[in-house]
């Protein structure tokens, strides 16, 4: 992909068919932070305290592939997540799926505010083929 996203850096591709727009300052890491093998880490972006993991169900039902809206959203608070998080910081948990692949995206907002993690999440582009 050559577009660039106006906040963004670059689009940078992260492996796994999987390409995210960066701004200034936020790092990649393909660091494992949870035991967790379906679905699993593909990748986690972060600056200071905030962080973005992004996994992907390996066999997702029929169920969990129900599409992607065009702008991701969380609402209320940030609470403690369960089940393939890290630890016990606050964030939100969205599931969506994009051209057949079915994901998990865990957004930490530390600090910052989750709108600049949604615009992260919003530049994210799939690959069909994992590859």
């Amino acid at each position: 992909m050559t577009s660039v996203h106006p906040f963004a850096v670059a689009l940078v591709a992260v492996e796994h068919g999987l390409s995210l727009g960066l701004p200034t300052g936020w790092q990649v890491t393909h660091r494992t932070f949870t035991p967790c093998v379906d679905p699993i880490e593909r990748v986690t972006v972060f600056r200071g305290d905030a962080a973005l993991m992004l996994q992907e169900r390996l066999h997702p039902d029929p169920s969990e592939l129900r599409g992607r809206p065009a702008h991701l959203a969380v609402r209320g608070r940030p609470t403690p997540l369960e089940c393939c998080s890290i630890g016990t910081r606050k964030g939100w948990s969205i599931e969506f799926s994009d051209h057949g692949r079915a994901f998990y995206a865990y957004v930490y907002p530390g600090h910052r505010r989750a709108a600049e993690l949604l615009r992260v999440l919003d530049s994210l582009r799939i690959a069909d083929d994992p590859g």
